[in-house]
């Protein structure tokens, strides 16, 4: 049994599949590993994607995940794909990715299904087609946030600036934190109706739970 521990590192860009079998084994474990920043910034064998992709798809614990990755755009998809359907990482951060069509869509489906993530945060590269990346991005996110009720928080950053700022999206992410407020007010005593609608809704929501009485 993996000893309890609140945060892993990990570069697999140097390690062979097997270990980095080993050095995500925390994660699919079942261990208490509340944070992750993974890193993989120079080309790697498919199979060191795979045992990736499997252990994000498995961990129950992860809370925070930072992932790295310059990665070819079939490998990025199915890292986004792997979280799809992910119940524990409330907040996830992106970087040193290029995104193209397919993992925009990806992207977007993302946000459109999974019920857990409150928080998302892309920081592109800046670059000749990083004003291209952000357009899709925002493009395909004005579409894929609204259906989303546990989203509160959204960058979508280049050069320093949110770019994620289309009036959509930001009424989107408006009605979401008013929903939290509102579950909130159910936690604290409220008798509302409509707050106590809220509260079933979002009472997994990280958000919510932070302020549930210790």
């Amino acid at each position: 049994m993996w000893p309890p521990t609140s945060g892993l590192h990990a570069k697999v860009d140097t390690c062979s599949p097997e270990d980095v079998d080993t050095l995500l084994k925390p994660l699919a474990s079942g261990s208490n590993v509340i944070s992750a920043w993974i890193e993989c910034d120079n080309p790697v064998e498919d199979a060191v994607v795979e045992r990736l992709v499997d252990a994000i798809s498995k961990t129950k614990s992860l809370r925070k995940l930072h992932l790295l990755l310059d990665l070819s755009e079939t490998s990025i998809v199915n890292v986004l794909r792997s979280l799809e359907q992910n119940r524990s990482v409330h907040r996830l951060e992106i970087s040193k990715t290029t995104f193209r069509r397919r993992s925009v869509r990806a992207l977007a489906r993302l946000v459109a299904v999974n019920r857990t993530l409150n928080s998302l945060s892309l920081c592109l590269e800046q670059g000749t087609d990083s004003f291209t990346q952000h357009l899709a991005i925002c493009g395909e996110l004005k579409e894929a946030v609204p259906s989303n009720r546990f989203l509160t928080d959204l960058i979508v950053e280049l050069r320093g600036v949110n770019r994620a700022t289309d009036f959509v999206i930001k009424e989107a992410l408006r009605r979401n934190r008013a929903l939290v407020n509102e579950a909130v007010n159910f936690v604290k005593g409220s008798s509302n109706r409509k707050d106590a609608v809220a509260f079933e809704a979002l009472q997994y929501s990280w958000t919510v739970q932070l302020m549930f009485p210790r």
